[in-house]
């Protein structure tokens, strides 16, 4: 009798530890996105003027967690760069625009992210040209 009681207590214990490892597995395993894709992002950030800092977060392996970014959950390739502002100047009296506007280049390395589908810099302040997108018809919205 005393034994199946210690079997009862015991064994949740083991099946939460199973389970804990295996997601902790499962977690380190889709953690960090692409290498290559990692570096595009952070050299596009090099020519970003972000005045009030929401770029800063852009550290670590996993640029999958970065603000502005989305990716993959299989490939962990990144299919989303929105850069969007969310307070447009015209419409915007409150200063918001300006705490939000990105400015600056948009960086050849851009085209390195070949999974892209989606890409919003709207109501910013970028200049330049703009990087040819050899994939362009692969996008689906700019």
């Amino acid at each position: 009798m005393e034994n199946s009681t210690i079997l009862w207590m015991v064994l949740p214990l083991v099946i939460w530890l199973i389970t804990g490892a295996m997601l902790c597995d499962v977690s380190a395993r889709v953690t960090n996105c692409q290498e290559s894709e990692k570096q595009a992002l952070l050299d596009l950030k090099m020519g970003i003027e972000d005045a009030e800092n929401r770029l800063s977060p852009w550290q670590g392996n996993n640029c999958c967690q970065w603000w502005g970014i989305a990716c993959d959950n299989s490939t962990r390739a990144v299919l989303v760069v929105d850069f969007h502002n969310p307070y447009p100047s015209n419409f915007d009296s409150s200063g918001r625009h300006g705490f939000w506007n990105l400015k600056g280049e948009i960086r050849p390395s851009l085209t390195q992210l070949k999974s892209l589908r989606y890409l919003d810099l709207s109501f910013n302040t970028f200049n330049g040209k703009f990087p040819i997108f050899l994939p362009l018809c692969r996008i689906y919205s700019i």
